[in-house]
Parts: structure tokens; C-alpha cells; sequence
């Protein structure tokens, strides 16, 4: 699933950094067009890379060379669960855009946004450039019934379903506890995204398309860039 175009449209509407005001993050007009030059290329590098991938051998598909936890998910095979972490995933990206918008004040909206491009960005890129070079065969591509593989079939670690359901729900969560410091919906906010977060790697383990393994690094990896990205800019403010 690519999200370059749901990205842009996105990248387009944070206006350009302006002076504090009533704003809970630091923003700085030369870092953040770092952090958005830096994910935008990872995840262009990343892209071009993996769409060159070539399907994996069968002739060197063994279900041997799986560790023992992840050799049970090469028996998956199940589309629904496969169409349900698309839905899941895209309600959790959401989240990001619900904590944003209930911030109400203009900078807050612009500084959000942003945090929220920055950390999509990165955690994308990163994604891709994982999975271009691991090139690890999903789990579907060891079944005895297999479908005609593609260059997709390469692409199982990390997550990237996962990782950035993980992103959005740690973005989400921070931005809506810093806005909403004293509201009784911060710990309900909290519990849904990463409910919806682990719900989607769930369902991708089930669907046959990831090893059990690449959804708990997604999950890490996801999170940790979204942590960082939002933690960062609160702890310059301070």
C-alpha cells in the first residue's frame, strides 16, 4: 500500500513555520524542512528499490529456515483479515488528524500537521528501505498452493502496515495528551489507537502477508519514530 500521494496532499496544507505563539512544540523553519527532506527522500529511495525487487525462488523457499514462532504463519492464507487491517490502519491514521483538529488554535493545527507528515515520512522510508534490503519472502510465498509471486512477495520485513499504524497511534496519543492534559478522555484516546495498531499487525499475521517478527519490528519501529519525532520537539520547547 503506498501513501506517497495521501502524504503530499497532506505535506501541502502545513503552511510555512511561523513565530511561537501559542503553540506547544518549537518548530524551526531549517530542521523541519530537514526532517521533511530527509523522509520524503528515504521514502523515494525506498520505493524505487523495493519496485525493483524481483519474487522471491521458490527453489530456495523452506519452511526449515524459519524461526520456530514464525513457521506456524506460512499456513495463513486469509483475504478478509487481509481487506480488515487496510481498514484498520486507515482509521488509525486518522487519529493523528482527530487529536490536530481538536486542538482548535491555528499554530497548534500547523504544528500538529507537521509533526504528524514528519513522522508518516520517515517511518515510510525507513520501511522501504528495510524491506528493499532484507528482501525477505512473505509467508504466503512458502505455501504449497502459492500464487504466481511478484516482486510484493519480497517485501515482508519489516511491517509497514504495521509500522505505520504504530507511528499514528504514538503521534495521536502525544499530541492529544499535550493538548488535553486535563482531559478524562486522554487514557480512552490512548487504549483505542493502540488497540487499532495492534488489531492491524494482528490481522496481517493472519492474512498470511507477515511473519510474527515483522510485525512486533514495525510496531517497534513505528512507534520509536513517532515517539521521537513528538518527544523531541516538546523537550527543544523546554
Amino acid at each position: 500500500m503506498k501513501w506517497s500521494s495521501f502524504i503530499l496532499i497532506m505535506v501541502c496544507t502545513v503552511t510555512p513555520v511561523s513565530a511561537q505563539g501559542d503553540r506547544c512544540f518549537s518548530l524551526d523553519a531549517r530542521r523541519e524542512g530537514f526532517l521533511l527532506g530527509a523522509g520524503f527522500s528515504l521514502s523515494a529511495v525506498g520505493t524505487y528499490f523495493t519496485s525493483q525487487l524481483d519474487p522471491p525462488d521458490p527453489s530456495r523457499l523452506h519452511t526449515d529456515g524459519i524461526v520456530f514462532w514464525d513457521r506456524f504463519t506460512v499456513n495463513c492464507r486469509n483475504e478478509k483479515t487481509a481487506h480488515v487491517s487496510d481498514a484498520t490502519l486507515i482509521t488509525t491514521m486518522g487519529l493523528p488528524l482527530l487529536s490536530v483538529f481538536s486542538a482548535g488554535s491555528g499554530e497548534k493545527l500547523r504544528e500538529g500537521l507537521l509533526l504528524t507528515v514528519e513522522s508518516f515520512l520517515l517511518t515510510y522510508g525507513l520501511t522501504q528501505i528495510t524491506k528493499a534490503v532484507f528482501r525477505r519472502a512473505r509467508p504466503y510465498a512458502y505455501h504449497p498452493m502459492r500464487l504466481p509471486l511478484d516482486g510484493d512477495a519480497s517485501q515482508s520485513f519489516f511491517s509497514g502496515h504495521t509500522s505505520i499504524a504504530f507511528a499514528s497511534a504514538v503521534v495521536a496519543g502525544l499530541l492529544f495528551q499535550e493538548y488535553h492534559d486535563d482531559s478524562g478522555w486522554v487514557a480512552p484516546f490512548w487504549f483505542s489507537g493502540l488497540t487499532l495498531a495492534a488489531a492491524t499487525g494482528i490481522c496481517r499475521i493472519t492474512s498470511g502477508r507477515h511473519f510474527p517478527t515483522d510485525v512486533i519490528v514495525g510496531a517497534l519501529a513505528g512507534s520509536a519514530v513517532g515517539f521521537l519525532i513528538v518527544r523531541a520537539h516538546r523537550e527543544i520547547l523546554r
